[in-house]
């Protein structure tokens, strides 16, 4: 009688301590819903980005952080960054710099708090093309030691031309292993050089570049072969 008396103690302790249990996961649940990331104000290196979120629990605000993940795969496992937001109230938004122009990027808006991290859908984004198209290089005036080189180069961007140098580059190898840089001086979107002191009897690899602040440019490769003597 003892034993049963005791057994039914237990069970009324146990549903009271699971009511009770249920009470408070009602209470503060960490259940949210975040938004998907909207995009704004994409320039070459830099963008806006905002969501919101909605908490699905009845008790203060337990929010421990805010942001924003970026990375260069959709799967958040290549180049993953972490940005926190101090926007206010249920807002998440935040300025992202230092980017890289002509780049793709994946982001996603998260909220943390005691329990756990929700996460918005993923959105993705295209910085700026900061890159420039070339005509075929043209070469020209080949002999013993000698050779003209002209290309010309269109921008991809709307801005004015940011380049700062231009030229080609030489070498003795497919991949320009020990390559050496000719820079050209004229301005404009033309590109000019006559090399000189190249080895007879000698085939040589060129390729045209653009330098701006946001990187170097490279046209197609094409091959040529000096005079013998």
């Amino acid at each position: 009688m003892k034993k049963l008396f005791l057994l039914s103690a237990l069970l009324i302790f146990a549903c009271s301590s699971d009511e009770g249990n249920d009470e408070y996961n009602n209470s503060y649940d960490s259940n949210l819903e975040v938004s998907i990331t909207q995009i704004s104000d994409i320039d070459f290196t830099s963008v806006n980005l905002s969501a919101t979120y909605e908490n699905q629990y009845n008790g203060d605000g337990i929010t421990t952080n805010k942001g924003f993940q970026i990375s260069y795969n959709e799967n958040f496992s290549l180049g993953l960054s972490t940005v926190n937001s101090s926007s206010s109230g249920l807002n998440i938004e935040v300025e992202l710099t230092d980017l890289n122009a002509t780049t793709n990027y994946y982001v996603r808006a998260f909220v943390t708090d005691e329990y756990g991290t929700n996460y918005g859908a993923v959105n993705s984004f295209s910085t700026l093309d900061a890159s420039s198209e070339f005509t075929p290089i043209l070469i020209s005036d080949i002999g013993f030691d000698t050779a003209t080189f002209s290309s010309s180069y269109e921008n991809l961007y709307e801005v004015d031309d940011l380049t700062f140098e231009r030229g080609f580059v030489i070498g003795e190898h497919p991949n320009f292993y020990g390559q050496e840089i000719l820079y050209a001086n004229e301005n404009g979107f033309d590109i000019n050089y006559t090399a000189s002191n190249l080895q007879s009897n000698t085939t040589y690899f060129i390729k045209a570049f653009v330098t701006n602040q946001y990187g170097t440019t490279h046209s197609e490769s094409i091959s040529f072969e000096t005079q013998e003597q």
